[in-house]
């Protein structure tokens, strides 16, 4: 009897959003209402975002060779100097949710801040839909051991054939202390065990007024050596969670799914993207490869670049 009508495809396929959806919220560091739609996208086209605000709707790919990281904020820097600001939830969420291709149109700045964390975004994907598309889906293969350090902080790339994550973090802050969180992640423990973590916003102990005035909402306050609010934490190492969250966003910079295990221990920002040029500038550590039902493990041929990535590797 023919199956070919029934068997699935071997091959992962890309995909993208089966509908478009839209959310406001305030940006981060403006506390502006900005307005957010996530559009389907084609094949090998990656992240994009748009900034329908600007009269001729410049596009900014989300891609490391356009990543800058300022006052503790990722933003994405085109060309021309167009930007957009606070993008590591957003692009957390979407590896997590498996999103290859989409298309997301700010009329401002900055995406929206939201709760300060990945989940509502995750919600937003779920409710528009996963639609798969003709293109296999590719993965970033680390194939050496890619390490950068700043004292005693430390970040690394490790060969596996999923990904990873082990996390430490300490703060002097007496109510963060020092936090651990390790995992093996798919799409439902990223949604469990990671989206939900939020940021955190230090303050010093003499800053009771701002404190007053913290959004709340949008992040952890801390002041001094205690939370400030009636926001309880979501998990007792929320603060590790959400490093977790956000290096997991600028993992997804490179293009695609990473298959490593991430080692970060007190890692900054900055050390998060210099990791990536790191890596993309030793060509022998890295490969790109079609991911496969049938092949968990590693496939043994492996190629030199994706086609929508192919300049990220040059």
């Amino acid at each position: 009897m023919d199956t070919s009508d029934t068997e699935p495809s071997p091959i992962v396929p890309q995909r993208t959003l089966k509908n478009a959806i839209h959310c406001a919220g305030t940006g981060w560091r403006s506390g502006d209402r900005v307005a957010m739609t996530l559009r389907p996208a084609p094949p090998d086209l990656g992240i994009v975002f748009s900034r329908v605000d600007l009269g001729h709707r410049p596009w900014i790919t989300a891609s490391w060779e356009q990543a800058v990281v300022n006052d503790g904020v990722a933003s994405l820097v085109n060309e021309s100097g167009v930007e957009v600001l606070g993008i590591e939830s957003l692009m957390s969420a979407l590896c997590g949710c498996g999103i290859d291709n989409a298309m997301i149109e700010l009329d401002g700045p900055e995406v929206p801040a939201m709760d300060g964390s990945a989940a509502p975004f995750v919600f937003l994907l779920e409710c528009a839909g996963r639609a798969e598309q003709s293109a296999p889906r590719r993965a970033l293969q680390v194939l050496k051991a890619i390490r950068v350090a700043d004292g005693k902080r430390s970040l690394a790339l490790s060969p596996a054939s999923e990904f990873g994550i082990d996390v430490v973090c300490a703060s002097r802050c007496a109510a963060i202390g020092e936090q651990a969180w390790a995992a093996t992640l798919d799409r439902q423990s990223f949604k469990r065990e990671v989206s939900r973590a939020r940021r955190f916003e230090f303050l010093a102990a003499e800053d009771e007024a701002d404190a007053r005035n913290a959004r709340c909402d949008n992040a952890v306050t801390v002041l001094g050596d205690r939370l400030a609010g009636d926001h309880p934490l979501r998990f007792e190492n929320e603060f590790a969670r959400h490093q977790a969250q956000s290096l997991i966003g600028y993992l997804y910079l490179t293009g695609g799914p990473v298959l490593a295990k991430a080692t970060a221990r007190d890692a900054t920002r900055p050390m998060m993207l210099g990791l990536l040029e790191t890596l993309f500038h030793s060509a022998d550590a890295w490969a790109w490869r079609d991911l496969s039902r049938d092949a968990p493990e590693p496939a043994p041929e492996l190629s030199e670049a994706s086609p929508r990535t192919a300049a990220v590797g040059a």
